[in-house]
């Protein structure tokens, strides 16, 4: 009998099995194709309106493709790094007196909102192939400015096109003001004490918002080469052009070259065992971060993280919490001590 009649004469619920599993291996075959990790180098240039020079540096990425997962470091300085796997992004600033330092923060929907201009945008020419295309016309983080401190960054929707479905970015993408999503970043922003610091901010927040419309552009990332690593389309040239009220503001550039992709898996960076933490995964409540000490080189669950209970909007932990609370309680207990110690003595001494 004909093989194919065989199979219109198997019971149904055989037949379904095994082509499942055929279409499962196929499937799984077309996606090796773009699995594995991928790595480059950077140099990256941003330049103000006025041609003055405002960022510079030279970085390494990794990727994998498979998990999600990347490593971005810096040649300039190779203390500084960011890395991502999972929920969890892990940041070694470049700061002077910073060598036991680490400062921990969390994604949105696997965006990195609390790092830097330099690794956002490292991020979403590379890493972000997903979330740009989950985020197609809804509002998102622009992969620029501080994200506690600049309301405009969460005013944006998110305009796309590709060039293949096989390119890890598009061709061009535009970032069009968004009135609901500008008022309501506010409550992303840092909490500050009233003055002159907020009062400034509020006033550039009302300036930008009374003098914005929706759908205004104010941001474009585009793609000026394109290479390929195996048969993954990679950019190889970008810029994000920045606009202030329809104006040019500023110019970030992006050169990448030295293209790989290997089966390698990303290695973890090893944390100091003893060092400081500042966690920006806690923010609310009066409170924009926390700041611990660890001691065995491993980030604690929130659950694990003891959170104060303060009245003060600005307050942030110490990172010496510990040992200014064992230098007060040592001075009280000195005072309290002391008088009895003195009349002790006076008792103890023989009359004349």
């Amino acid at each position: 009998m004909n093989k194919h009649l065989q199979d219109f004469h198997m019971p149904w619920a055989v037949v379904r099995k095994k082509y499942c599993l055929i279409i499962a291996i196929l499937s799984l075959a077309g996606c090796s194709l773009n699995a594995g990790t991928l790595s480059c180098n950077l140099k990256l240039r941003f330049v103000r309106a006025d041609g003055s020079l405002d960022f510079n540096g030279n970085a390494q990425l990794v990727a994998d493709l498979d998990s999600g997962s990347w490593l971005i470091s810096y040649f300039d300085n190779n203390q500084k790094f960011a890395y991502n796997n999972g929920s969890m992004v892990i940041e070694k600033p470049n700061r002077s007196g910073a060598n036991s330092w680490y400062i921990v923060s969390s994604t949105v929907d696997t965006c990195p909102v609390d790092l830097d201009s330099d690794y956002r945008l490292i991020w979403f020419a590379y890493c972000a192939k997903t979330y740009i295309q989950q985020h197609q016309g809804k509002p998102v983080v622009l992969p620029f400015g501080d994200t506690r401190l600049d309301d405009y960054v969460y005013g944006t929707r998110m305009k796309a096109n590709w060039p293949s479905h096989s390119a890890l970015c598009p061709a061009v993408v535009d970032f069009g003001f968004d009135r609901r999503s500008f008022d309501r970043g506010i409550k992303n922003l840092t909490f500050e004490p009233a003055g002159s610091f907020l009062n400034d901010r509020e006033n550039q927040i009302a300036t930008y918002g009374a003098n914005s419309t929706n759908n205004q552009i104010i941001a474009t990332f585009a793609v000026q080469q394109w290479t390929n690593a195996g048969d993954i389309q990679i950019a190889a040239r970008w810029r994000l052009d920045l606009l202030l009220y329809s104006k040019p503001a500023l110019i970030c550039y992006g050169d990448a070259h030295d293209f790989q992709v290997t089966s390698q898996k990303i290695a973890a960076p090893r944390l100091s065992e003893s060092c400081l933490i500042t966690d920006k995964r806690i923010m609310g409540n009066g409170i924009n971060s926390v700041r611990y000490n660890i001691t065995d080189g491993k980030i604690p669950s929130l659950a694990d993280i003891r959170i104060p209970r303060i009245s003060n909007p600005t307050y942030q932990m110490p990172p010496n919490q510990k040992a200014i609370r064992a230098v007060m309680v040592s001075l009280l207990a000195i005072v309290l001590v002391a008088p009895v110690i003195v009349l002790l003595y006076k008792k103890s001494r023989p009359c004349a």
